[in-house]
């Protein structure tokens, strides 16, 4: 028979084994676009824009779990230089974040690795870039996709715009489009 004290320490030493065995876990990476343009049924008809003037324009989202954005994804209809990427702060539209990808070739994703950006969960967050050439993508009905738009990890809240090449925060909002394609490389980094 065992004694209190025997079972305790075996108790012990299975809960330190079970701890010191588990191996810190990796959350795979997240793109939202893809799946914010199927869901929104935004990627049955596209037109691109090409040397229209400037607008800053993206889309507000709130992680549903905690994480961090890697790294950032734009693609636009024409070649362009430094184009600006900015991380707000949705709710006091304060700018978290300014990156700028130094070179794009038209119609190809360029991806851009930085250093990680905290995002926590349940907080609204808005990603935008700057530029003049950039896609419109509408249903093929022309009819409003419906918000919040839930894309694995991130919950799309609205699509927004705002003329002008000034780094400001876009408060006009659209159901019948999304206007980019700006995307970012996000991780989950707790349960």
């Amino acid at each position: 028979m065992i004694s209190k004290t025997g079972i305790l320490t075996l108790m012990v030493m299975g809960v330190t084994w079970v701890s010191c065995s588990r191996e810190p876990i990796t959350y795979p990476e997240e793109m939202p676009l893809d799946d914010y343009l199927t869901i929104s049924g935004f990627n049955e008809n596209t037109v691109r824009i090409i040397n229209s003037g400037h607008y800053e324009f993206g889309f507000q989202f709130k992680p549903v779990v905690d994480g961090m954005i890697k790294a950032l994804r734009v693609k636009i209809p024409d070649n362009a230089t430094d184009v600006r990427i900015t991380i707000w702060d949705a709710d006091s539209k304060e700018i978290i974040r300014t990156e700028t990808i130094a070179s794009v070739s038209k119609d190809a994703f360029v991806e851009q690795a930085i250093t990680p950006v905290e995002m926590d969960q349940n907080h609204s967050y808005m990603i935008t870039l700057n530029a003049d050439d950039w896609y419109i993508r509408k249903r093929m009905d022309e009819t409003p996709a419906h918000y919040p738009i839930t894309c694995g990890n991130i919950m799309i809240e609205k699509h927004a715009s705002t003329g002008g090449t000034r780094q400001t925060f876009p408060t006009l909002s659209s159901i019948l489009y999304y206007a980019g394609d700006l995307d970012f490389v996000f991780q989950q980094t707790a349960p």
